[in-house]
């Protein structure tokens, strides 16, 4: 099927699928780029449904496809959809439900919660917790989703092997034992905290900017990433990534002893 017309409902469709409000409207997003979209077909767990391609598309394609529906789009419109000018052809699939969390429904391990709204960075963290070894990624309401197109290109592929649930607003948190964390520049220096004595973790975000709310500072153990005197903060992606890896190291030194 070719498509020449910007009116076309279909090509609205996969315009919207730009923002996380049409991600969540149709249940589906959209994969950009060569590597991400070899990977995903490589996945049992995400279902691929639609093919975009230019009209003025050259040379043959190197995955799978007869399952998918093929579109083909003049090269104006193609270019509005492909949203990272990678000028390849682009997947369209449906979005995966998401289980909602509480604090008993994930088993021993880190879970991660995260509230973070922008896509880049989103994406980047998705990656940082894949490659620390989180088991339970929980989206709080504040978060932008993670199937979003920015954030599913720079998670770089690791957005199909994470385990993804929906959280609440980190307003309405409530943490019920000792094992919760937070990032805090308050907070124990993370090198000084003992991680191999911890079975279970629980690692909230906090919002870019805001921050942790006022009531949960009393209510979590505080974590703070040590930096120069200078520097007031971190970014959250970053802190928390660094937070990640010394409980991932606190892991493996503990196997050791």
């Amino acid at each position: 099927m070719i498509i020449t017309s910007k009116d076309n409902a279909h090509f609205r469709r996969w315009l919207s699928l730009h923002s996380s409000k049409g991600t969540n409207k149709y249940q589906q997003f959209l994969i950009f780029g060569e590597k991400v979209i070899n990977e995903a077909f490589s996945q049992q767990n995400i279902q691929l449904t639609e093919i975009l391609t230019p009209t003025n598309a050259t040379g043959s394609l190197n995955f799978p496809t007869k399952n998918l529906k093929h579109y083909e789009l003049s090269s104006q419109l193609f270019k509005q959809i492909d949203l990272f000018g990678t000028n390849h052809p682009i997947i369209v699939a449906q979005k995966p439900s998401l289980q909602a969390w509480s604090p008993t429904s994930t088993s021993d391990g880190l879970t991660l919660l995260c509230p973070i709204g922008n896509p880049d960075n989103l994406g980047s963290l998705i990656r940082s917790a894949t490659a620390f070894g989180v088991e339970s990624f929980v989206l709080l309401k504040e978060a932008c989703s993670p199937f979003h197109p920015k954030s599913v290109r720079s998670s770089s592929g690791t957005l199909w092997k994470q385990n993804f649930f929906s959280g609440p607003s980190i307003h309405d948190i409530q943490p019920t034992q000792d094992n919760w964390f937070a990032l805090d520049a308050k907070g124990t220096p993370l090198p000084q905290v003992k991680w191999h004595e911890q079975k279970r973790i629980i690692l909230l975000v906090g919002e870019e900017g805001p921050g942790l709310p006022n009531n949960l500072k009393n209510n979590l153990n505080l974590l703070s990433v040590p930096i120069m005197s200078d520097i007031e903060s971190l970014n959250a992606t970053i802190a928390t990534s660094i937070a990640l890896y010394e409980i991932k190291k606190g892991a493996i030194l503990a196997r050791r002893d």
